[in-house]
């Protein structure tokens, strides 16, 4: 079952103060002391809070720009008659949780791409429109070039800590992990900075343990650090607790827009979500299947990067903090990721 929604216009406190700070990190090069001074007043400027942050490894002066702030929830005023203008929403049937059989990476017709997809093989190569420009399945025992681990105090969530130590590769898949470390609940995150991209289309195969108080997000995050105003795409998010379901989310404007769309599926087992991005549409998929679009001038039109984290719950209804409800570990289990861009 799919349904649409915008959420309700509520007053909003400054942007960066509800967003989740982060720091990649980044073990192939060196950040110099310039570089980090710059990183250290941006963050304070952004955030005006105290909340601590580290860069582990590092990055160059001449690197692209460092995310300082990420996620967030706090919801501004949406135009219903605007944003009903850009929802179109799809129903195409539940669709239920792929199995954990591999297949034979198939590259045909979208019946046989379908097939692979459900099978669970991570699809190699171009499709029609689209080339292929990023494809992993974290085969290896340390975290790919052109990707970057989170570190550091979560803006506006005093309920947890990232730390680099919790992405990690084990069993040919990357595990984003959660756990108890002095009454703090601390949890990984990752984001491809070396694959930013004005439009694309994206597919991530995850799966995620039952848990209160632990939240996740799969999203595209302004390459210009200019957010809200860049936009922010979340094409799968969930609060925490019994993962039944997931959202998606564009947020765009100056005042934090947001229009939602919500999805019901057991994510305990692994599925595919993906989201293709266009000139003025959005469009999310399960499995390979559309369930939902947003159309309109509110779509995103300069370049992104895709990041995956796992979050403690920042204390809200939709996001309870973690609790002695929370389970001692928490583990997001991506299999593979795979991205295209417009050829």
């Amino acid at each position: 079952m799919y349904e649409t929604r915008v959420r309700p216009p509520i007053d909003a406190g400054p942007p960066c103060t509800s967003r989740r700070a982060l720091m990649p990190t980044h073990s192939s090069t060196t950040t110099s002391s310039a570089t980090r001074r710059i990183l250290a007043a941006a963050c304070t400027l952004a955030l005006g809070t105290a909340g601590a942050l580290h860069l582990v490894g590092g990055r160059t002066a001449s690197d692209s720009a460092v995310p300082l702030a990420f996620g967030g929830e706090s919801v501004a005023h949406v135009p219903t008659a605007r944003a009903a203008d850009q929802l179109e929403g799809r129903q195409d049937g539940r669709i239920g949780a792929e199995t954990a059989t591999r297949a034979r990476p198939l590259e045909a017709s979208r019946s046989r791409l379908l097939a692979a997809r459900r099978a669970g093989a991570m699809p190699i190569g171009n499709l029609r429109g689209w080339r292929q420009v990023l494809a992993e399945d974290f085969r290896g025992t340390t975290l790919p070039r052109g990707w970057d681990r989170y570190d550091g105090q979560p803006g506006g969530n005093p309920h947890g800590w990232w730390d680099a130590s919790h992405a990690t590769l084990r069993g040919h898949d990357l595990h984003l992990v959660g756990d108890w470390q002095n009454g703090t609940f601390v949890t990984g995150g990752v984001m491809a900075t070396g694959f930013a991209s004005t439009y694309g289309k994206y597919e991530v195969r995850f799966k995620v343990a039952r848990a209160a108080g632990v939240a996740y997000t799969l999203l595209l995050w302004p390459a210009s650090e200019n957010w809200p105003v860049g936009g922010e795409i979340d094409f799968a998010e969930d609060g925490g607790g019994a993962r039944r379901g997931t959202t998606a989310t564009l947020h765009y404007g100056a005042a934090n827009n947001q229009v939602q769309h919500e999805l019901r599926a057991d994510f305990t087992h692994f599925q595919t979500v993906g989201v293709e991005w266009t000139p003025g549409r959005i469009t999310y998929t399960l499995n390979g299947r559309p369930w939902a679009a947003v159309v309109g001038a509110a779509v995103p039109t300069g370049p992104m990067r895709l990041a995956l984290q796992l979050e403690a719950g920042r204390g809200a209804s939709w996001s309870p903090a973690p609790s002695r409800a929370t389970p001692r570990t928490v583990d997001m289990d991506i299999d593979w990721v795979v991205g295209y861009r417009r050829t």
